[in-house]
C-alpha cells in the first residue's frame, strides 16, 4: 500500500505517528508469534505421529509430557480442521426418520 500512497498520508489517515509506523515495520517478529509458529509445528508433528488419531486432549498431554507449557484451549484452536475428527458414532448418519406412530 505504501507503493500507492505516501507513508505520511497513510499515517495521518490511520492516526499514528510516522516514527511509530517505522518502529512497527522494522521490528522483528514478536515472541508470542514465534512461540505460536513453534507450537503449530509441534501440534502438526504430534498429530502426524499419532496417525492423525489424537484430538486436542491427547495432543495437549503429549506436549506437556514433552516439557511444553500449553493449555488445551490454545492447543485446540491451533489444530487444523481436517485433524479434528468426530467420534465414529456421531459421524454416522442418523437413523431418522423413524416411523411415527400416531395413537
Amino acid at each position: 500500500m505504501s507503493d500507492e500512497y505516501p507513508i505520511k498520508s497513510l499515517c495521518l489517515v490511520m492516526e499514528v505517528s510516522r516514527s511509530g509506523y517505522y518502529r512497527w515495520s522494522n521490528a522483528g517478529e514478536l515472541p508470542r508469534a514465534q512461540q505460536t509458529k513453534r507450537l503449530n509445528l509441534l501440534i502438526k508433528q504430534t498429530h502426524a505421529k499419532s496417525r492423525q488419531t489424537y484430538g486436542s486432549p491427547r495432543i495437549t498431554a503429549a506436549l506437556r509430557a514433552g516439557g511444553e507449557t500449553v493449555g488445551r484451549s490454545r492447543n485446540h484452536s491451533r489444530i487444523p480442521p481436517p485433524c479434528l475428527r468426530l467420534h465414529r458414532k456421531a459421524a454416522q448418519e442418523p437413523e431418522w426418520p423413524h416411523e411415527i406412530i400416531h395413537t
